[in-house]
Order: structure tokens, then C-alpha cells, then sequence
């Protein structure tokens, strides 16, 4: 069998395992099995070289979930660095950019409530071992626009080197790929991370200086804790909504308070640019 019908194949093998995103509970069931699985530390070894490995992957949180809390008009000021221009810079970095023609994760678990044709963007020189039937190469421009009408539809973005992309559909070299993922809360693979040990579903990181955070407006109303947060990082307690150390900062609870009592604040003027310097060290797009 030819190398390319071998990828092909795998992709096509998994997606038919992948029946498993289809159950109701899936991430909470995925969460019992993990902490079975965690009392075999040689599993999870296996589990990290295998799939995980350098993986390093920022949450891009929505512009406007920042902006709410800047000001109450929608302007920001022209010096204002704000979190999508992680995912710009590498996008217009990048030599090859290639979009995939569906969500693999939607398609599989039959998603109703987000688009299943917002597929990922790959990035880099291992684009060009992708197999065309998946999707196509495209413009900065075209990836610009994708990216834009992911976070129209409500997708989270995240951007960086995911390791487990270039096994599963066997792309190389690896350290020549990166990834703009477009997920939505209900069945993408992202939420599989929040159940795993933290050495390895902080792989999935929040920004450096990104911070979110409940103010008093907040009225208990539980709007938060409504199939919002895809890690289960907020919850009400006593009256008051209680963000946990699982936040990974994608500022969809920002977004979907009613009161807007909800803060995602950039703490740190430099933190694009240690995210860029992070994902740098294991991948290159050029």
C-alpha cells in the first residue's frame, strides 16, 4: 500500500473509533477511566512519548471577551496587542497553510450545535506531506478569514505544536507542523485533556498573563456553568461564581455572562510574545 493511502487510512480508522465523542457524558466517563488508568504510570508514559510528547498549545481567547472589559464601547485603543494576533503571527509566518476540509472531532461525534465545515489549519514545511483529499492549501488571507468565522460561530481557537497531528496523519517533519485548532465544547478532543494528570493536560496551557476573574456583579445565576466552559473550571458556590485553577483562559465565560461579571485581563504586556517564544522552541512554521 502506497505511503498516502496509508495515512488516509489511519484517518479513516479513527474517525470510525471516534464513535466514542457521541456519548452524552463522554468527558466525565473519559474522566473515571483516566483515573484508573493514572494508577499505571507506565501507561501514561507510554501515552506521553506516544502522542503527547512536545506538544505545547496556547487557548486563543476570544477578542471581544476582552474588549467587554476594556471599556463599554467596542474600540481598543491602536497599541493594544490582543490575543488573536498569536494565531495571525504564525498564520502570516508561515510558507505553507493548508485548511482541513471538516472538523474531524464534529464529523465523528455528528456535532448539531457548530459548524462541522471549520476544520483546522496546518501550518508549515509538513504540509506538504497532507493528503489533498483532506482539505486544501490556501491563501494568508483565506486562513485569516477561516479563523474569523471559527470565533463567529463560538468556536475556541488554540494555536501551537499538537504532536499526536503528525502521528495520527502521519506528517513530517514534525517539528515543521503547527496547528490552529477551531473546537467547539461538546466534542472535540480538547475536553478529553481537562480529565488527564496535569503534567500532561497542561500541554493545553492558558497565555502567560492572561487572567479571568469574578467580580461582584456576578448574581449567582449559573448562566457559566451551562455547557460553557469545555474544562468545568467554573462553578457556583454560595452564591458567587468560582473560577478554578483548570481555566485555561478561552473567555467564553466572558462572553456568555448575562451580567458581564466576568473579567478576562491581560496582566502581562509581554505575554504574546512569550507564547510565540514557547511554541518557537519546538516547532517552526517557515
Amino acid at each position: 500500500m502506497k505511503p498516502e493511502a496509508k495515512k488516509f487510512r489511519r484517518v479513516q480508522i479513527t474517525k470510525k473509533l471516534w464513535w466514542f465523542t457521541r456519548l452524552p457524558d463522554k468527558y466525565r466517563i473519559a474522566g473515571k477511566i483516566t483515573q484508573l488508568v493514572k494508577k499505571m504510570p507506565v501507561i501514561w508514559q507510554l501515552i506521553d512519548k506516544g502522542f503527547i510528547n512536545d506538544t505545547r498549545v496556547f487557548m486563543v481567547p476570544d477578542d471581544r471577551a476582552f474588549q467587554i472589559n476594556i471599556s463599554e464601547s467596542v474600540d481598543v485603543p491602536e497599541n493594544m496587542v490582543l490575543p488573536s494576533e498569536l494565531a495571525e503571527h504564525f498564520i502570516r509566518s508561515a510558507k505553507h497553510l493548508f485548511i482541513t476540509d471538516f472538523c474531524w472531532c464534529r464529523e465523528a461525534g455528528g456535532c448539531k450545535d457548530y459548524p462541522v465545515d471549520l476544520g483546522c489549519i496546518f501550518m508549515g514545511e509538513a504540509v506538504l506531506s497532507v493528503d489533498p483529499r483532506w482539505g486544501r492549501e490556501v491563501s494568508i488571507e483565506e486562513a485569516l478569514d477561516h479563523i474569523g468565522k471559527a470565533k463567529e460561530a463560538g468556536l475556541i481557537l488554540s494555536t501551537g505544536k499538537i504532536y499526536g497531528d503528525s502521528i495520527l496523519f502521519g506528517l513530517k517533519p514534525h517539528d515543521k507542523l503547527m496547528t490552529i485548532c477551531c473546537c467547539c465544547p461538546c466534542c472535540c478532543a480538547l475536553g478529553f485533556f481537562k480529565n488527564m494528570p496535569s503534567s500532561l493536560s497542561m500541554t493545553y496551557a492558558k497565555l502567560p498573563g492572561i487572567e479571568v476573574r469574578v467580580t461582584d456583579r456576578c448574581i449567582g445565576c449559573g448562566t457559566c456553568e451551562d455547557n460553557v466552559c469545555t474544562f468545568y473550571a467554573i462553578q457556583v458556590v454560595d452564591g458567587q461564581a468560582v473560577i478554578g485553577e483548570e481555566c485555561r483562559g478561552c473567555g467564553r465565560c466572558v462572553l456568555q455572562c448575562p451580567e458581564q461579571a466576568i473579567e478576562l485581563l491581560i496582566n502581562d504586556d509581554q505575554y504574546l510574545k512569550k507564547a510565540i517564544e514557547q511554541i518557537s522552541l519546538v516547532t517552526s512554521v517557515d
